[in-house]
């Protein structure tokens, strides 16, 4: 019986081994804050293929995106399709990943009080 707990069952797979990757996390702010932005941007970020995670952040950013793309000529022609004069965004700081250190998509489980 799935109560909704388990969103679906997937497999963690190293880029690297099924072809060249490099990861970029990338912080996003974007121009106008009104809630028809931010859903249109939700909704184009969710989208693409490269963007492996996205969240909506508090603080300097508004979203924080984990991309991973062939090579960087890859990642200027990502940028350019959605940064670049549309989609809102205002501003953006990309982060390139040296190393994979710790990649997990488990939930540690909460342990009930009585």
């Amino acid at each position: 019986m799935n109560d909704g707990v388990i969103l679906s069952n997937v497999a963690v797979v190293d880029p690297a081994a099924v072809s060249p990757s490099i990861t970029v996390i990338v912080e996003v702010l974007v121009a106008c804050e009104t809630c028809d932005q931010l859903e249109a941007v939700k909704h184009i970020f969710s989208m693409e293929p490269a963007i492996q995670q996205c969240y909506y952040v508090t603080g300097g950013a508004d979203f924080v995106l984990v991309i991973n793309v062939p090579t960087m000529a890859d990642f200027e022609a990502f940028t350019r399709r959605l940064f670049f004069g549309k989609n809102g965004v205002k501003r953006f700081r990309s982060l390139v990943a040296m190393d994979r250190v710790k990649v997990s998509l488990s939930v540690p489980a909460l342990e009930e009080t009585d």
